[in-house]
């Protein structure tokens, strides 16, 4: 109650944003965000371990190696996200998580192990949702690799065949023709694409 010449009390900011709603408050918005940017950061660490295991094909002649990069690549943002993802929840951190992200597959293993602990029963969607994300990941490497494979001019039966695989083609089965030394890998993979649009074509009058 105020009095004639007296202004009336300001609202309580502090009391106003602890009424806002979950999805409305700042600091929420603005933890959820930066989890997104750590996605982002994923997405880059796979194009690019895809690309260097494609043009230099560390991947084929010392995979052990290239196992424990993207280990310890994939560790940081993944340690980031689960962080941020505490900090949302209002958790505890746990005791020694960086370190089992990089002793065990944190993706596979650590990851899941997480969610359902931190959700209780909606941690099955969060454990589905991260299993398509990680699938998402092997995808955009997998083409990376692919583009680095062609970039690098090698020119290999199975990676031909792969890369018809990937692409949703026929898988076309040659043994190396040695007029084919000469020619690019661009060249070769080309090859495969009359091959590939027949195939396409007896599988639509099949259907038909």
């Amino acid at each position: 109650m105020t009095t004639a010449g007296e202004l009336p009390d300001e609202p309580d900011s502090t009391a106003a944003v602890d009424q806002l709603p979950r999805d409305c408050d700042p600091v929420i918005s603005e933890l959820r965000a930066r989890k997104r940017r750590q996605l982002l950061w994923m997405l880059v660490v796979a194009i690019v371990l895809g690309l260097l295991s494609g043009l230099t094909g560390i991947g084929e002649t010392d995979a052990r190696l290239m196992q424990f990069v993207a280990t310890l690549a994939f560790a940081c943002p993944l340690f980031q996200w689960c962080e941020l993802d505490r900090l949302e929840l209002g958790n505890q951190r746990w005791r020694g998580f960086g370190l089992l992200l990089i002793l065990f597959p944190g993706p596979i293993m650590i990851l899941p192990i997480y969610l359902l602990v931190t959700r209780g029963r909606r941690g099955i969607l969060a454990v589905a949702i991260a299993a398509a994300v990680y699938y998402g990941l092997l995808v955009a490497s997998g083409l990376a690799e692919m583009t680095g494979l062609l970039l690098s001019g090698r020119s290999n039966p199975r990676v031909r065949n792969r890369f018809a695989w990937r692409a949703g083609l026929a898988r076309v089965d040659r043994q190396a023709d040695p007029a084919d030394s000469g020619r690019t890998t661009w060249q070769l993979a080309l090859q495969t694409v009359p091959a590939s649009l027949q195939a396409i074509q007896q599988v639509a009058a099949a259907r038909q």
